[in-house]
């Protein structure tokens, strides 16, 4: 169709058609296809001298007093309530547009005299109107952008969340100020938002064919002039009021978000009147495609059925200064927890808060879907929370699914996990608890760090950066855990948790020196050093990012490194006597071996010594009986040695000889041993 700018448009049904009336549609409400067969006008091609007739068709004709002033260049738009025709001023050849109300009694002359004083920053310019010929006429100002519905064809699908803060920041200050002239535009949407520029971007409202002026308190108008895909609830009753223009706002935020209008269907078409009234009756408006959580909280506020509730602009300006409004929901459906019905998803989550194991009972129930899992998340549909149902509808380990749920139910509230208070000033005691000894603090940390809690907790009130030390803490835990499993297998589920302690307390901003000294000490350590993987540890040039996890690595593997080395002197100086000992075996095997020749000799000798004859030693004669018993004597312990050596044959012979000389010696001495005396 053709806007006010008199820009033409794609045949695409990018907005809803209006209820305000029986006539054919009209370029106010649908694109004007190529079927129209429109001749080619001045915006495309150069225009002709002003006095010179164009021959063109107009369906409208200017009254006499605007006639003498602008040349017609084409028809624009034929609405519920006016026509628009694109002119020319005939003196300077600027265009406008002029609008042409079919009943003079539309627009009431104060609501146009207070728009032709308007400051023309955030509305299109009303340059003059009058009655002429009995007609009610607008002169307006040109738009060369277009609208943002055209905008919105050039850019299909889902905006950036940049692009739509643009649009934002534009509408929130213009429809301020339209508020502060006591007026309400009522048909807030993209075809009547016009772009006079998009480097720099410059958003101004247009179409206040359905402004009213409007007291401070709600005032009840009978009307069907409004467009349904943005009339809020109240407004089939005739309410007038501000909180219109904020859930148009919220409806034209949502369909910025995802791409798509929330009564259009996938194909593109639209829903009908009679079917949006029957939906905006009985569901609320889907924002389960939105999944950035701020979007969220700012659509849910403006989108609020109950228009005492509805977000205005006090807390979208609140919304913009990175602050979060509480969002009143829904007060009908309940949900019983721990026997007790709730109907405020705040209440909820504190209940959660409270009693944590139950709580983590009933999400365990997710995998299984439990009925009363399947309660809790058909209460939550019910009331609209989509980012909890979100939460409920993504698998997740238990405590997670505890703490998102809390978050979404309640994003203004106490940051909790598992009954613990996770401030800063909290979470750094629950570190250092783990530090110090076993208990439920090591197992608390283990869980905020596999479950990645403080990404969920980030920007909770008391948990600023949270999301940066999470990534930091990750980075470090992940590379401590890879490298102490390798250098030690033996390391414990407790030791790790206590790790993971000091790691937390290391990855908070500015902390990264935090164990400098003491693991300077540690890789001084001789003990440890003498393990030559330690050394080359200790001597590794570590990137600034992760010296952290290197100082906690060198802190834990220290004392090993010492155990080792002392372990492997004891090792040695076993080692050592051991093979001592080998060393003496071997010698007396050896001896026990080389023993059994020597036990025949000896035992040959004994017997030849048994003879009863002086045996001469030089100078000396010794007694042939003593020689005889050293002999024997010798024979029997080379012969035993000569068996222990494995000799069994030799040593039975010298044992033979041995006896023999005995019964010899025995014998020579006639039975009877020569004693003294």
């Amino acid at each position: 169709m053709h806007n006010e700018a008199g820009n033409e448009r794609a045949a695409e049904p990018l907005s809803p058609p209006t209820s305000r009336d029986d006539l054919p549609v009209t370029t106010v409400d649908q694109p004007v296809t190529s079927r129209d067969d429109l001749p080619v006008t001045t915006v495309d091609q150069p225009a002709t001298t002003p006095d010179e007739p164009s021959g063109r068709y107009r369906r409208v004709n200017l009254p006499p007093a605007l006639l003498d002033r602008y040349f017609p260049d084409r028809d624009l738009a034929a609405g519920g309530e006016a026509d628009l025709m694109l002119v020319r001023d005939r003196i300077s050849g600027t265009p406008a547009v002029i609008r042409i109300y079919r009943r003079g009694d539309a627009v009431d002359s104060a609501t146009l005299d207070i728009l032709r004083r308007a400051d023309r920053q955030h509305l299109i310019s009303l340059l003059d109107w009058g009655r002429s010929d009995g007609v009610l006429w607008e002169v307006l100002e040109y738009a060369a952008g277009g609208s943002l519905a055209d905008l919105r064809r050039e850019r299909p699908g889902p905006w950036t969340d940049g692009q739509v803060r643009e649009v934002l920041d534009q509408l929130l200050p213009a429809l301020e100020y339209v508020h502060s002239l006591q007026l309400v535009h009522r048909d807030l949407k993209p075809d009547n938002i016009l772009v006079r520029s998009v480097e720099p971007f410059d958003l101004v409202l247009a179409d206040f064919g359905l402004t009213t002026m409007v007291a401070a308190t709600h005032e009840m108008r009978q009307t069907t002039s409004r467009t349904l895909a943005y009339a809020a609830p109240e407004a089939a009753a005739g309410d007038t009021w501000a909180g219109l223009d904020w859930w148009a706002l919220g409806i034209l935020l949502v369909e910025l978000l995802t791409g798509r209008h929330p009564f259009q269907r996938l194909d593109g078409s639209w829903m009908d009147d009679r079917m949006i009234a029957r939906e905006m009756a009985v569901r609320e408006i889907d924002l389960s495609l939105i999944r950035d959580e701020r979007w969220l909280l700012l659509c849910r506020g403006l989108l609020t059925r109950a228009p005492e509730q509805r977000w205005g602009a006090v807390q979208v300006r609140r919304w913009c200064a990175g602050g979060a409004p509480t969002v009143a929901g829904p007060s009908g459906p309940v949900f019983v927890f721990a026997d007790t019905a709730y109907s405020s998803p705040q209440e909820l989550a504190d209940a959660f808060r409270r009693r944590w194991t139950d709580a983590r009972r009933l999400l365990a129930g997710q995998a299984y879907r439990t009925p009363q899992f399947l309660a809790l998340r058909d209460w939550a549909a019910t009331c609209q929370l989509t980012a909890a149902v979100r939460a409920l509808d993504e698998p997740s380990r238990p405590d997670r699914a505890v703490t998102r749920l809390i978050h979404a139910l309640d994003p203004e509230g106490v940051a909790v996990y598992c009954q613990r208070p996770m401030d800063r000033d909290n979470l750094v005691q629950l570190a250092q608890q783990a530090i110090e000894g076993p208990g439920a603090a090591r197992d608390i940390i283990v869980g905020l760090h596999e479950d990645g809690i403080l990404t969920v907790l980030d920007g909770r009130p008391g948990c600023a950066g949270y999301a940066l030390i999470d990534s930091r803490w990750r980075r470090l835990g992940e590379g401590f855990t890879f490298r102490a499993r390798e250098l030690d297998p033996s390391l414990t589920k407790s030791q790790r948790a206590m790790y993971l302690a000091m790691l937390l307390l290391a990855a908070f901003p500015g902390q990264d020196q935090m164990y400098a000294r003491q693991a300077e000490a540690a890789a001084a350590d001789p003990d440890a050093r003498a393990q030559a993987w330690f050394a080359a540890l200790a001597d590794q040039d570590i990137p600034a990012e992760s010296r952290p996890a290197h100082h906690v690595m060198l802190l834990h593997l220290a004392p090993l490194a010492a155990d080792r080395t002392a372990r492997d002197r004891a090792d040695r100086e076993i080692r050592q006597a051991e093979e001592a000992r080998q060393r003496k075996l071997r010698l007396r095997q050896t001896l026990d071996v080389r023993s059994a020749p020597f036990a025949v000799v000896c035992g040959a000798l004994a017997c030849w010594l048994a003879r009863p004859e002086p045996v001469p030693l030089g100078p000396v004669t010794a007694p042939w009986w003593l020689l005889a018993g050293v002999a024997i004597a010798a024979t029997f312990y080379l012969g035993y040695r000569a068996r222990r050596g494995g000799r069994r044959k030799t040593s039975f012979v010298a044992f033979g000889c041995g006896v023999i000389a005995v019964l010899m010696l025995y014998n020579g001495l006639g039975g009877q041993l020569p004693l003294p005396g």
